[in-house]
């Protein structure tokens, strides 16, 4: 009898988007009424804090539409506390995530995002994260693991 669980790196199972760099949204595009835009600060306990959300134009989120959300995504802090993830849920759909972000988005039907999502939430795993982060100073994750 054969094992049921995957093995290999993420990328196997699920593609992985790094945010928007710092020319493609400025904090001089923020608009009071728009799309919100989660930072790290809005990565809570495999939720996001939806408070002080910092929001763009229509046209911006058109024009950013690589960024997009959507339910079932991870989003990871791409810098710092490089072990922060959250689940996005349906009311979430079409929010987008910060260039200090990167996005896991599920693309093999035999992994289920909330199953991963809760076992990237698992303090072994995260420390194993917190270990592949490059930099001493600002520790980072970078699209290659």
């Amino acid at each position: 009898m054969g094992s049921d669980w995957l093995t290999g790196r993420l990328g196997d199972y699920a593609e992985v988007q790094t945010g928007p760099f710092g020319s493609q949204l400025h904090k001089k595009d923020y608009v009071d009424i728009g799309t919100p835009i989660i930072t790290v600060e809005h990565l809570g306990d495999n939720r996001i804090i939806h408070s002080n959300l910092p929001r763009v134009s229509e046209k911006d989120r058109l024009r950013l539409r690589k960024y997009w959300m959507q339910q079932g995504d991870i989003i990871f802090s791409r810098v710092g506390s490089v072990d922060r993830s959250v689940y996005v849920h349906k009311q979430e759909n079409g929010w987008l995530f910060s260039g200090r972000c990167l996005r896991v988005r599920v693309n093999d039907t035999n992994l289920d995002s909330r199953f991963l999502s809760f076992f990237l939430g698992l303090e072994s795993v995260k420390e194993h994260i917190r270990q592949i982060a490059v930099g001493a100073t600002m520790p980072s994750l970078n699209t290659s693991y």
